[in-house]
């Protein structure tokens, strides 16, 4: 990606002006007034550039998904499963410096969601039931991953993708599973978790790449998986959804939803981020930065700071997608996903076969 750099504007004085005054009666006089010096203003490069810590005592593994706090304080990440690996999931309550491994839930690798204060949290294990069947079932915990909950009334699902309200009781989930027949595709809960609403669409039941919400829980923007990969969204928790077709019509890996849901943006394979300042009616391309194979992303409560990553590197905005810049600290990796604090001042973010990596502006 190439960062957008502001214009070099120069302006430059004459170094020299002559003037001759008129002939007096003491004669004539030649008056050289003094040299202006020449003056050069110069701007320099936007730059969004964070302080990052590769969080070494969490461990080198196959992490996948990352959710945190508010502030930013609390962390919940998980890891995949492998023939020989176990993926569990690792909570933090200081912004990374320790973690605890929590198997109360099993293995699997785990979609994930937090509260704003960090003490609820849901998981999904993603695993599809076609490969592996025996734990594919939610789980939630209400005081920040000590203990779980199974939630096993909608059976064995492939758990890709999870959003929840601030408050933790609204939970969105999406459903992943190649082959057919297709699952019902989104189950949202008002309960936090208790029970369960299969929901459907005109257009299809389908497999879903990404989902995020509104801080409310009423907001909810998700994006396909293959054709007619328009953005959805419901605003009214998802009893009702809209296909926005003035979006991109593409897989999108990422999503990211503003607290009152005015801002959301989608990240479609192989081309710009598209942003929408009215839920979706209308959008835009972010053509500041570049096209690429963007993965997951996520942005601050009022929309205006968004991270995401492309080909091996992270991008950050923090003026709505104006510019970008390439957090070069963070190094190369295969990122797998990413979240932020409310006020994007912080971000955590995982990587596959590699680190959970930590971020402060």
């Amino acid at each position: 990606m190439i960062i957008p750099t502001l214009p070099i504007e120069s302006v430059e004085f004459l170094s020299q002006i002559i003037t001759t005054t008129p002939t007096t009666t003491t004669g004539t006089t030649t008056q050289a007034p003094p040299t202006l010096p020449t003056t050069t203003t110069t701007t320099t490069p936007i730059s969004f550039n964070y302080t990052w810590t590769r969080r070494d005592n969490a461990g080198k593994k196959n992490w996948y998904s990352i959710s945190c706090s508010s502030d930013g304080q609390k962390i919940i990440a998980s890891e995949f499963s492998t023939t020989s690996s176990i993926g569990y999931c690792y909570t933090s309550t200081d912004y990374g410096a320790s973690w605890t491994q929590r198997t109360g839930m099993g293995l699997g690798f785990w979609a994930t969601a937090s509260s704003s204060d960090g003490t609820k949290l849901v998981i999904g294990n993603g695993l599809n039931p076609i490969y592996s069947v025996g734990n594919n079932y939610i789980y939630t915990s209400t005081n920040s991953g000590a203990t779980w909950t199974k939630r096993d009334s909608m059976g064995e699902k492939g758990w890709y993708g999870v959003c929840c309200s601030s408050d933790g009781s609204k939970i969105a989930f999406i459903t992943y599973q190649e082959g057919s027949p297709f699952l019902p595709p989104i189950y949202t809960s008002s309960d936090s978790g208790s029970s369960w609403t299969p929901r459907t669409f005109t257009s299809g039941d389908r497999s879903w790449q990404s989902i995020s919400c509104s801080s409310d829980g009423y907001k909810i923007l998700a994006t396909p998986y293959g054709t007619y990969g328009y953005p959805h969204t419901s605003s009214d928790g998802g009893a009702t959804w809209n296909i926005r077709t003035s979006g991109p019509d593409a897989t999108s890996f990422g999503s990211a939803c503003s607290s009152d849901g005015s801002k959301i943006y989608v990240a479609p394979v192989g081309d710009y981020i598209y942003s929408s300042s009215d839920f979706g009616l209308t959008w835009a391309p972010l053509t500041g930065g570049n096209k690429g194979r963007w993965g997951r992303m996520c942005c601050s409560s009022d929309g205006s700071v968004i991270a995401s990553f492309s080909n091996y590197y992270i991008y950050v905005s923090r003026d709505f997608g104006t510019t970008w810049t390439r957090q070069d600290q963070a190094g190369e990796n295969f990122w797998d996903s990413i979240d932020c604090s409310s006020d994007g001042n912080r971000i955590v973010a995982t990587s596959y076969n590699g680190y959970i990596y930590t971020a402060v502006y």
